[in-house]
């Protein structure tokens, strides 16, 4: 058997099995789909299913040696980061009072 046959036959993970797989919440891959910025995934009718390789790629791509290394791009914004009507970043809003 290749490898590219033996890769072929490797069981893909739905996004659930995906979760535990990385240690990610299955609600980040889906907004990861949503936003760009995740795995790649395959679509099978209406299954999501990521390869394992794939898995270990994308979690090896965001490995870092310190916290000053530069971090991956992402389309993703964090409720906490993304500005707030008055245009200003919500965790300074307890400052004001």
């Amino acid at each position: 058997m290749t490898s590219e046959a033996s890769n072929f036959a490797r069981p893909k993970l739905r996004t659930g099995q995906a979760a535990v797989y990385t240690g990610l919440a299955k609600s980040t891959l889906e907004k990861l789909r949503v936003h760009g910025g995740g795995c790649p995934y395959m679509r099978v009718g209406r299954v999501v299913v990521y390869d394992p390789d794939d898995l270990d790629a994308w979690l090896a791509s965001h490995k870092r040696t310190c916290t000053s290394d530069a971090q991956p791009c992402s389309a993703v914004e964090t409720a906490a980061n993304r500005p707030t009507a008055q245009g200003h970043p919500r965790h300074h809003q307890h400052l004001k009072r």
